[in-house]
């Protein structure tokens, strides 16, 4: 279950969707940015997943411009407050079991 607050959480995108399916879609360009910005770095990588991660990790972390009001407006659909947002994909990118927590994620999605 993704928990990001008390009241606030879910059991699997395939559930929610069932409920609430435009909380779904948005609730999964969370998870699968979070997935993105902690894809572990490998030196033979293609430049393309480079990019992807960092504009992943941009999107999650940018604090002002256009894209903090993207994330917020994400969030604000998704029904997660967005500092709580930012508190897991910190926790899941600097995570010492960093396959772990997104074994986790995939699960969800």
């Amino acid at each position: 279950m993704i928990q990001i607050k008390e009241q606030v959480s879910i059991g699997s995108l395939y559930d929610l969707t069932k409920i609430e399916p435009t909380r779904s879609l948005y609730v999964a360009v969370i998870v699968r940015a979070i997935l993105d910005a902690s894809k572990p770095i490998l030196t033979s990588e293609d430049s393309s997943i480079k990019t992807f991660r960092k504009e992943a990790h941009n999107w999650l972390f940018k604090d002002v411009g256009v894209t903090n009001e993207d994330f917020t407006v994400v969030c604000d659909m998704a029904g997660f407050p967005p500092d709580k947002v930012r508190t897991l994909a910190f926790n899941v990118i600097n995570s010492g079991d960093i396959e772990n927590e997104r074994a986790k994620l995939y699960k969800y999605i």
